[in-house]
């Protein structure tokens, strides 16, 4: 089976294109810049429906769990990814770095000349040019350094969602506050009132995995953020993360992350 975890390699990538509904959702390791030239889209990540303005430049951690569940036929969009270590060590504001890492999508405030930058930027990472990469680099970090120094903006809600879609969103949002205690997932569903079978299988058709998977993934993302960033022992990450024992921790890092929680911070430290 494989993992949701799309990338074997850290990757500086860009491209263009229509955005998809996805089936279920996933993960990687870098940071993702998305712009909207057109159209509108909704993700759900870290337990909140956020939508995507047009114009609008938007980064958040590929890390958190995330999916496209709604989007317009003329959606039109651009995706940047970044790795992570690059973009910590342009040494943004504490503030604006926590954000990112806790799962939060920070959208800039509309900047008309962002639609033909996002374009270029795009078309230069893809030409195969190191020369230009590494502008269409330094232009980004320069673009995110003026975006740490916005105020941070209430993300924008999509319309109200359906009331199945309701009760998806409150059992994911039940997991993203909670991820870290001593939870179960009759717990989560407990909140809902809704029937236990029925609750499973609506989340599962509407996230594409079990609630159980689901919370897995918060764990793993806490972790590896915990990995990347601090020099706390691998027992501290993994209790802190909410499992409840190392070996169960080990288990969920190897099946998701393909590698153990000590090679994933060398890997992070070497790059």
């Amino acid at each position: 089976m494989n993992s949701l975890l799309d990338d074997d390699r850290m990757s500086f990538r860009g491209r263009i294109g229509r955005p998809k509904v996805m089936r279920k959702g996933h993960l990687h390791h870098e940071i993702e810049l998305n712009y909207l030239f057109s159209g509108t889209i909704t993700y759900l990540a870290h337990g909140v429906l956020t939508a995507i303005r047009p114009g609008r430049l938007v980064v958040f951690w590929g890390a958190v769990p995330h999916q496209v569940i709604e989007k317009s036929k003329d959606a039109r969009m651009a995706w940047i990814s970044i790795p992570l270590p690059w973009f910590l060590g342009w040494s943004l504001s504490e503030t604006f770095i926590r954000q990112l890492l806790q799962g939060r999508f920070i959208q800039a405030k509309q900047d008309l000349l962002d639609a033909k930058t996002c374009e270029r930027w795009c078309n230069d990472i893809a030409s195969g040019s190191v020369q230009r990469s590494e502008i269409a680099l330094l232009e980004i970090e320069a673009r995110i350094r003026r975006q740490a120094l916005e105020p941070l903006n209430r993300r924008a809600l999509a319309r109200p969602p359906s009331q199945s879609m309701a009760k998806v969103e409150y059992m994911a949002r039940y997991i993203a506050t909670h991820y870290r205690e001593s939870i179960y997932i009759r717990d989560v569903i407990a909140e809902t009132g809704l029937n236990p079978a029925y609750a499973t299988t609506l989340f599962r058709k509407s996230c594409g995995m079990t609630l159980q998977y689901y919370l897995k993934l918060h764990r793993i993302f806490h972790a590896q953020r915990l990995l990347a960033t601090t020099d706390s022992k691998i027992i501290d990450v993994a209790l802190e993360s909410g499992f409840n024992s190392v070996s169960q921790f080990y288990d969920a890092f190897n099946h998701i992350c393909r590698e153990s929680p000590r090679k994933y911070r060398m890997r992070m430290r070497e790059r």
